[in-house]
């Protein structure tokens, strides 16, 4: 199974340690920022696509890993104003445009316990 994570800051890393308990999970991590919030903490040695992904361009990034399902991580924060609508939009967007892949997508919230 494939995973990817969109979004690899503070949710992002909760994420990742809580998928790799499953060593049959195979995890892609993608994000805008190279010192990202995983890599700084040695969660990840590297992000595996750096790129802000969008609704327009979350395809093609599909199309070329195959994942089986997507997390959402972003955070609020990550908007650069604390835009929770934006990022609402964003999440709505992301999943409208993934339904046409069949993809499952979990949207990640700061509510969200590990």
């Amino acid at each position: 199974m494939k995973a990817l994570v969109v979004g690899a800051g503070e949710l992002g890393v909760r994420v990742i340690k809580q998928l790799r308990k499953n060593p049959g999970i195979e995890i892609i991590v993608a994000d805008y920022r190279e010192d990202c919030t995983a890599v700084q903490q040695g969660i990840i040695e590297k992000v595996d696509i750096l790129e802000h992904l969008t609704p327009l361009n979350i395809g093609t990034c599909c199309d070329e890993t195959e994942p089986d399902i997507v997390f959402l991580c972003r955070e609020a924060k990550d908007w650069g104003h604390h835009d929770t609508i934006m990022a609402t939009q964003f999440v709505a967007g992301m999943e409208k445009e993934l339904a046409s892949y069949h993809i499952p997508v979990i949207p990640v919230s700061s509510l969200v316990r590990f």
